[in-house]
Order: C-alpha cells, then structure tokens, then sequence
C-alpha cells in the first residue's frame, strides 16, 4: 500500500475516532474562503500546537500528559505527522 494511501486513511482514522469521543462537528471552509466553520455555520478559530514528532518521540502516557496540558491550555487543534520519513536528497 502506498504511503499517501495509509496517511490518508490514518488521518481518517483519527478524525473519526476524535469527532466519536468528543462531538466534535464537521468542519468545512467558510463562505468566504477565509477560514473554517462547523456544518452548521459557526466559526471555528482553529489554535493549533505542532507536535510534529509526538507519535515517535513520546510513549503513550508522555502523549497523554501533552494532550491533557494543550487542552488545559485552551488548544482545540493538535498538527501532527502520522507518518515521518526522512529520504536522503538526491544528488545527480
């Protein structure tokens, strides 16, 4: 299976896990193109954290103690990679 392929179906996999644990409304782009709103017209302002590496630099309960502070915090979005490769770069 190509890499894109499982990305995208692990991406799917963690939004619908996250949306079925928190009622989390479907989010589209707004009418005006400028941002994100809730299926139902509300604007979403989207405060994310970068936790690049969190599925390969912490273990389960780091990643729990990370999500539990960025949501103390006032978070709603956590940006991660689901998958990490580094290729080296080509040189002809």
């Amino acid at each position: 299976m190509s890499r894109i392929i499982l990305t995208i179906i692990t991406a799917l996999v963690i939004r619908t896990t996250l949306n079925a644990q928190t009622n989390l409304p479907p989010l589209k782009i707004s009418g005006d193109r400028k941002g994100f709103e809730t299926a139902d017209g509300k604007p979403f302002f989207w405060l994310g954290d970068t936790g690049w590496l969190l599925f390969i630099k912490l273990d389960r309960e780091e990643t729990i103690e990370y999500l539990e502070a960025r949501k103390q915090q006032g978070y709603n979005v956590i940006q991660v990679m689901v998958l990490h490769d580094v290729k080296p770069a080509v040189t002809k």
